[in-house]
């Protein structure tokens, strides 16, 4: 949804009626290393997955390389994987994405920090 205060219609959000500016790097990922993440991304669902060329990367490594190499790319140092989840919509199989255990805390995310080499 494109809407003022759509986060509202999760609960969990619903308590705080704050507004927040864009988090800094620093503010994300001390947001998001202080909850429990339980995630998963996989390539397929109850399917066959193709493997792709002998010698070569499967379709899914494909987008999975080519998702960090343009994310981590675009300036920012921080992404998540809810950030690279749009990239393996392009797959012919049916990618899934989200929470395997109770212990995985509510808009928790497996986060990719870029390196600065």
């Amino acid at each position: 949804m494109d809407v003022c205060f759509g986060g509202t219609l999760d609960p969990e959000f619903s308590k705080n009626r704050n507004v927040y500016d864009a988090a800094s790097d620093t503010d994300l990922l001390v947001r998001k290393l202080s909850l429990r993440t339980r995630k998963f991304l996989t390539s397929g669902s109850k399917e066959y997955v193709p493997d792709g060329v002998a010698g070569r990367h499967s379709p899914f490594a494909t987008l999975f390389i080519q998702a960090l190499n343009e994310t981590g790319g675009k300036g920012g140092r921080i992404f998540t994987l809810l950030d690279l989840y749009p990239y393996f919509q392009r797959l012919q199989t049916s990618p899934r994405y989200g929470s395997f255990s109770v212990k995985d805390e509510p808009t928790s995310d497996f986060v990719f920090v870029v390196s600065q080499n």
